[in-house]
């Protein structure tokens, strides 16, 4: 009996790979996962420099300062700030989600 012999060129291979998504996370270094930062521009105060109508006190007079409403300070002027709670923003790093990709080789 002969034996038929396969050309290798006319093989067809074809190779399902399936990756589980959370092997391939880790928790984003820059925000411990929370996905938000203390923002750079008030360090997380969301205010920025002190009133000069109070003097950074937040009150004239005895009275509430109607140019910061009695916080001393005017609120941080960062575009971002804000976005993710008073004073923090988004971590660039992992965009807020908490967690980055990894590729392991």
């Amino acid at each position: 009996m002969a034996e038929d012999i396969i050309d290798p060129n006319d093989v067809e291979v074809e190779f399902i790979i399936e990756f589980d998504e959370d092997e391939n996370l880790k928790t984003c270094p820059d925000c411990n996962g929370n996905g938000e930062i203390e923002c750079d521009e008030c360090s997380g105060t969301g205010l920025s420099e002190d009133c000069d109508a109070c003097d950074g006190e937040g009150v004239v007079d005895d009275d509430t300062c109607d140019e910061c409403g009695g916080e001393g300070a005017y609120d941080c002027e960062a575009s971002d700030c804000g976005e993710a709670g008073p004073g923090r923003v988004h971590c660039d790093r992992c965009k807020g989600q908490g967690e980055i990709e990894t590729i392991t080789r």
